[in-house]
């Protein structure tokens, strides 16, 4: 078809072809060497090719300005700070001395599973091309309103194994006594002749200290003074298990109080 067109212009332009007065050509001809140059001249314009987009930045995985400490309410959902991408903390119900702890990125992936944890107790977790170590240092069970619980996040040291166990402040070996009484199930405790469980007890124990104030300073006079008898008639509190084992409260909390204090080292593993 290109060649055709060539042909005819050809001849349109041929002198002798008009008698040879020259070319004089028609309102079509011209029209016809117009898109004729149009096709053959004129190479075609291709649309601008738009910029390739921006790659996104890859944001490294990471929890700054450590160690984070935070305070979360129990059926919550809190975000960690500093954690690039963000991470967010979830805790389940505080009970017994207790509470199952979560991580999440923002996906919804999980980081940390459901873990429990008792008071004063760490688990491990792995975030980017670091781990950390979660410990849940504190447990406020409160006796009108909501149960918070108190978090740390810190980078793991190169030898945990080597690290020192974490000394108990005297307030915290007193909560922990007194939820190591409200995690007797099943178990009675006897105050002034009367059986009561020992979510009761426990709710007894506290209401005492806390009556107490600043009196009471240490664990060891927590015992003493509080949790071994009653004080209006003063006949020694028993507890008395299923099995059909008994003891005094004062044995039982001090022999707790003495793994509080001088917990037993892990056992050690063989090299594989």
């Amino acid at each position: 078809m290109p060649g055709q067109i060539q042909r005819r212009l050809d001849r349109s332009l041929d002198g002798k072809a008009s008698g040879g007065q020259g070319f004089r050509p028609a309102p079509e001809q011209g029209l016809l060497v117009a898109v004729t140059l149009m096709l053959l001249g004129c190479p075609a314009v291709s649309p601008p090719v738009p910029p390739a987009p921006a790659p996104k930045p890859v944001v490294q995985k990471s929890i700054a300005g450590l160690p984070v400490s935070l305070t979360v309410k129990q059926r919550s959902t809190t975000p960690i700070p500093n954690s690039l991408p963000p991470l967010s903390l979830t805790i389940d119900d505080i009970t017994r001395g207790q509470v199952l702890v979560t991580l999440a990125d923002g996906d919804g992936k999980s980081v940390l599973a459901s873990t429990s944890l008792d008071e004063g107790k760490s688990t491990r977790f792995t975030y980017g091309d670091n781990a950390y170590t979660l410990t849940l240092t504190r447990l406020d069970n409160a006796l009108v309103g909501e149960d918070f619980a108190s978090i740390k996040i810190d980078r793991e040291t190169a030898t945990p194994a080597a690290s020192p166990v974490r000394t108990l402040t005297e307030k915290e070996k007193i909560q922990a006594l007194i939820d190591h009484v409200a995690a007797q199930s099943g178990a009675v405790f006897v105050r002034n002749g009367t059986k009561y469980s020992p979510e009761e007890a426990a709710k007894h124990l506290k209401q005492k200290w806390d009556a107490g104030g600043n009196q009471i300073q240490t664990a060891s006079q927590f015992i003493r003074e509080i949790a071994s008898s009653s004080s209006i008639s003063g006949e020694p509190y028993r507890i008395e298990w299923t099995d059909g084992k008994s003891a005094t409260a004062e044995a039982f909390l001090t022999d707790q109080l003495k793994q509080l204090e001088f917990p037993e080292p892990p056992a050690a593993t063989a090299p594989k």
